[in-house]
């Protein structure tokens, strides 16, 4: 269900543009946390590449808790 914004009323500029952030700040987040990131693994030293998450080293087969720490600011 599409929300309506009446373009005349400050309120409602405001809150349409705190949703169209949400919006942007979520794609963002999706995006970042669906590719894959080159690595070290903390126990072998093997250069790897992993999603972010819980993942096993292909080398070693340690476990990898690998987090993004994400701020908007």
């Amino acid at each position: 269900m599409t929300k309506k914004y009446s373009l005349s009323s400050k309120s409602d500029m405001n809150r349409f543009a705190k949703d169209l952030e949400k919006q942007v700040y979520s794609y963002a987040e999706q995006q970042i946390l669906s590719r894959t990131y080159d690595v070290e693994c903390p126990d072998c030293h093997s250069k790897i590449s992993i999603k972010p998450g819980k993942s096993r080293c292909p080398i070693c087969h340690n476990e990898i808790d690998f987090n993004l720490n994400i701020k908007y600011e």
